[in-house]
């Protein structure tokens, strides 16, 4: 079978970036047989990294020219041409779309669903017109892999999809986040980024869903009564402006610390480092960030919502995101207490056991084999 692989999603910063990575290795590592065609969009960042996968003797790197360069024209009409040309039997995309047309088996993965469960985050025109191209791709596909139970049972009630559709399978951390118990490694992290003794984590994008507003609330009260830091490793996006302008508003410029985007060679370290890690979001389907806490011993507190009590099981101090005094406790209570942190740290890591790259490649292959 030759299996096409749509890689606009390679270079992106976050979760997507990270599984897309990660489940395009795995599965060209593990699979000998089938032949597989990976397609880079010509007017992406993606492009940079074609070559990534040469030393496989049953993949074909193809870089795609499309007269518009923009992804819903090279989804579309760009990848069916493709498909045609090198006789492609089925068209994998790890990054929420597949091609509406062509003669070939089309597997679609769902990462999120906030198109449905909070419309009101994304900008007037996107707000319908993803829901109503998240459902026609989900249509047009012959399965959909959802990255949690959670995300899938929000699709099938939202669209009326058939659940035999779905297929769950979680993402996972890599390997290289992993307790450290090399004192001078985590040292020399530390002073590379001038990080305070005592810290707790904030990772991932900055964007309505993730509830960075009301961290910072609840970290305002919360920072009165500990000496931590709040270290936050990522990018704003959109709608990020008011959240913010908290930092200034309640005189937080010293107790608050944006790191930007950190590449994996350092990030687990600083998981390591940390007091704790906080992901008080509205939606997750199943975080990367939370598997990757979990997989390194930090202590969690996560929200209620979404998929995150289907991903850290008991390992967690959970919240309800709503609930700023809830927030606030959890992280004096956490920050304050090392026996707790020691117990959700022994917690998290029998956890993360339950998540690997390895296995959701496997069970990725074997949806591809159901539709060979």
């Amino acid at each position: 079978m030759r299996i096409g692989i749509m890689l606009q999603s390679i270079r992106h910063f976050g979760g997507i970036g990270v599984y897309t990575q990660q489940i395009v290795d795995k599965i060209l590592e593990k699979d000998r047989e089938n032949e597989y065609v990976l397609l880079y969009p010509s007017f992406s960042q993606a492009k940079t990294v074609m070559g990534r996968y040469e030393h496989h003797e049953n993949v074909t790197e193809v870089l795609s020219k499309s007269l518009v360069p923009h992804n819903l024209y090279w989804d579309h009409f760009v990848v069916p041409r493709e498909a045609r040309k090198h006789q492609i039997d089925m068209i994998f995309n790890p990054f929420l779309s597949v091609p509406l047309f062509g003669k070939f088996s089309k597997v679609f993965v769902i990462h999120g669903f906030e198109w449905f469960t909070m419309p009101e985050v994304f900008w007037f025109t996107a707000r319908y017109t993803g829901r109503f191209r998240i459902t026609a791709l989900m249509k047009a596909a012959d399965i959909v892999i959802s990255v949690s139970q959670y995300a899938a049972d929000v699709a099938v009630d939202s669209t009326g999809i058939p659940r035999e559709k779905f297929r769950i399978i979680h993402n996972a951390a890599g390997a290289e986040f992993r307790p450290i118990n090399d004192s001078a490694s985590l040292k020399s992290v530390q002073e590379k980024y001038g990080l305070p003794d005592d810290f707790i984590l904030f990772v991932g994008g900055i964007y309505p869903s993730k509830n960075f507003g009301g961290l910072l609330q609840a970290f305002r009260s919360a920072a009165q009564q500990i000496p931590h830091t709040l270290l936050v490793a990522g990018k704003t996006r959109w709608k990020s402006e008011d959240d913010m302008q908290l930092v200034q508003e309640y005189g937080l410029e010293d107790r608050v610390r944006f790191m930007g985007w950190i590449g994996h060679e350092d990030l687990p370290a600083i998981y390591n480092l940390a007091a704790c890690f906080a992901i008080p979001s509205f939606h997750e389907s199943c975080s990367v960030a939370l598997l990757e806490a979990l997989s390194c011993g930090c202590p969690v507190i996560a929200s209620t919502a979404g998929g995150n009590p289907e991903t850290a099981g008991d390992a967690a101090v959970f919240i309800d995101p709503h609930d700023l005094e809830a927030i606030e406790e959890a992280l004096v209570e956490v920050a304050s207490s090392q026996e707790l942190r020691r117990e959700l740290s022994r917690k998290g890591l029998l956890r993360s056991k339950a998540f690997s790259w390895d296995k959701s490649a496997e069970d990725t292959l074997a949806v591809f084999s159901e539709l060979a």
